[in-house]
């Protein structure tokens, strides 16, 4: 190769290189401005990452705050449907017991009298099958029981026996919640009611078997009425003897 071909050439290579060298410190500063603006764009993106956190934890706690609201609401709500049935229950209960009392004391007649603790016994108490004996000189003696169920005690001692046992007491004696009196007490039997005039056992309400509506016990109420006809069963059979 000729020196004037061989300057030529280099010339030219070096132009070349030049050109080149050109076009990748172009390239270098296009990579430089994608990566300024991708880091701009990281930084923009983490930024709105951050600030949706926030907002996440902050819906979070908002929620968890409502949540304990709705909660309270709640547990409020319950309690004041508790609050309203037991007022409910303690209205019926005060309600039953007036209209017991009422129509033991409403009549001297013994047929009357005997009909309205049959009603309270079955209706109230809820207990088809049951006596009601009254005492006659050492004996307590049937005087009542519900027409379909024929009583299976007719007569008991008033001096000894499960009936006196109970009686001294205070009963009313329910089967299954108090201890067993000293004397036996028939199988059938479900509760004793004895029948108090001052400090004298007068006569005695048993009751045999509970309706299926009961639930096979006696609730508050089912106590308050048989501690009711302890005292005012008697008063009222007492009063209507004269007209037995």
């Amino acid at each position: 190769m000729t020196p004037p071909n061989k300057s030529a050439f280099v010339q030219k290579l070096t132009a070349s290189a030049q050109k080149h060298a050109e076009e990748l410190f172009e390239q270098n500063e296009r990579l430089k401005s994608l990566v300024a603006s991708l880091e701009e764009k990281q930084t923009q993106i983490s930024e709105e990452l951050s600030s949706l956190r926030e907002e996440r934890d902050a819906l979070r706690a908002e929620r968890t705050k409502l949540k304990h609201v709705l909660d309270e609401a709640l547990a409020q709500n319950r309690r004041d449907i508790e609050r309203s049935a037991l007022v409910e229950q303690q209205c019926t209960s005060l309600a039953n017991l007036y209209v017991a009392t009422f129509k033991l004391h409403g009549s001297l007649e013994r047929t009357e009298v005997l009909a309205a603790i049959s009603e309270i016994v079955v209706n109230l108490v809820g207990c088809e099958n049951f006596a009601v004996l009254e005492r006659d000189g050492s004996r307590l003696k049937l005087i009542g029981e519900f027409p379909t169920h024929p009583s299976p005690v007719r007569e008991l001692s008033a001096e000894d026996g499960f009936v006196a046992d109970i009686f001294r007491t205070n009963g009313p004696w329910v089967a299954g919640r108090d201890p067993l009196p000293g004397s036996p007490v028939p199988p059938e039997v479900t509760a004793v009611i004895p029948l108090r005039l001052r400090s004298e056992l007068t006569g005695a309400i048993v009751l045999f078997g509970l309706l299926p509506q009961k639930g096979g016990s006696f609730g508050d109420v089912d106590l308050e009425l048989m501690d009711l006809l302890t005292a005012h069963a008697a008063t009222a059979l007492y009063a209507s003897r004269s007209n037995a």
